[in-house]
């Protein structure tokens, strides 16, 4: 059913709503923040995709983790308020991911995980597939685009060296530096290799955290005191209030390795919720308990406080037996599959959009009614 309505209610599609470089106020700065994925990327492109349309908005500012890096960096190549660029890109974009012949997450040998982490260890390879995410930026960033949308990235990586989170922002570094960035911001443990940004060995910004907020929080903080109100959609893949299942069939050695990233992103996620709920969503710890309790259930997505508005966006799956495993590295190699993904990333940005944003002084509501 939510199939069917999602390939009816493509409002995206060139066909049905021809608007090119509308004209926007860029008066109230807009940040677009997109966490990790993993292989749920076409969910992320999806939730994007529709928060662009449903919107009568365009984003000034774009912040992305690890398959959220890559989302934002789609955007940062897309001309300010081109909506027909937006979804042709986009379109493109989501049919060339989930092809197997294109999918960054390539094994070394074709005989499975396995297999690959076999090959990685006898032969000294770094990761279990190889460096396609490197070439897979190189085909898809065009540093014209990039320079003339007139959009901020920010990156988030994990410095190897420092052994610290960072971001790469497109304010003090050039294309070369966003675009090592990018493909760092990908590059998860044991899945796929390091990338030198600056002269440093860069992986993940999933292993320090799973949504951007440390950039969230710049973001705020910096137009606050410019006396700005500002807008954040934060989009994020996985289901809030529960943690990943585990895997049902036999578990071999790289599917280890790879669930303790998973565990991991999940721990980031939380602490990172949790800090920005305490930090931006309210004013007490009885009203973060609220706050978190509400997010979680899908009864609240969008936020209205003083620095201005925040809305989430997540899938929400009340029946714990029916969540589903947050990443594997399979590739998405089936309509079926992917269209169940876009599907997902669709509904929850729907049920985002259709929320007005609500003042924090109606929490006492809420909480009598708890």
């Amino acid at each position: 059913m939510l199939l069917c309505m999602y390939k009816e209610k493509r409002i995206y599609t060139t066909k049905s709503k021809k608007i090119t470089k509308i004209p926007m106020n860029r008066d109230t700065p807009r940040l677009l923040a997109v966490g990790s994925g993993g292989n749920l990327f076409p969910e992320l492109l999806s939730a994007c995709h529709e928060i662009r349309n449903l919107e009568d908005y365009d984003w000034t500012h774009l912040a992305g983790i690890s398959a959220g890096a890559l989302v934002c960096a789609l955007v940062s190549m897309v001309p300010y308020g081109d909506l027909d660029t937006f979804n042709r890109d986009f379109e493109r974009a989501r049919l060339k991911f989930t092809d197997t012949t294109t999918s960054p997450f390539q094994p070394w040998i074709p005989l499975g995980q396995f297999a690959s982490a076999l090959f990685a260890v006898l032969f000294h390879k770094e990761s279990v597939f190889k460096n396609n995410m490197s070439q897979f930026v190189d085909q898809e960033f065009c540093r014209a685009k990039y320079l003339s949308s007139g959009r901020v990235l920010s990156v988030g990586i994990f410095d190897t060296v420092l052994q610290a989170y960072r971001t790469v922002c497109s304010e003090n570094c050039n294309p070369t530096t966003m675009q090592h960035a990018i493909v760092a911001s990908t590059a998860v443990p044991v899945a796929c290799p390091s990338q030198t940004v600056q002269g440093n060995k860069c992986r993940d910004g999933g292993i320090a955290h799973a949504i951007p907020v440390v950039e969230i929080a710049r973001f705020i903080d910096d137009h606050r005191k410019k006396g700005k109100k500002v807008h954040v959609d934060l989009l994020i893949s996985d289901s809030i209030q529960w943690p990943p299942s585990e895997k049902q069939t036999a578990v071999d050695v790289t599917d280890s390795l790879l669930g303790v990233c998973v565990s991991m992103a999940w721990l980031n996620l939380e602490r990172d919720l949790e800090f920005l709920v305490r930090q931006y969503l309210s004013d007490s710890d009885d009203e973060a308990q609220i706050v978190l309790h509400l997010l979680r259930t899908g009864k609240k997505c969008n936020f209205k406080r003083p620095f201005g508005t925040l809305r989430v966006v997540a899938p929400i799956d009340l029946t714990p037996r029916d969540r589903r495993r947050r990443s594997n590295f399979d590739v998405v190699d089936s309509d079926k599959k992917r269209d169940q993904l876009v599907a997902r990333g669709a509904k929850a940005a729907w049920r985002a959009c259709n929320k007005r944003p609500v003042d924090s002084d109606k929490f006492n509501t809420i909480k009598a009614s708890m």
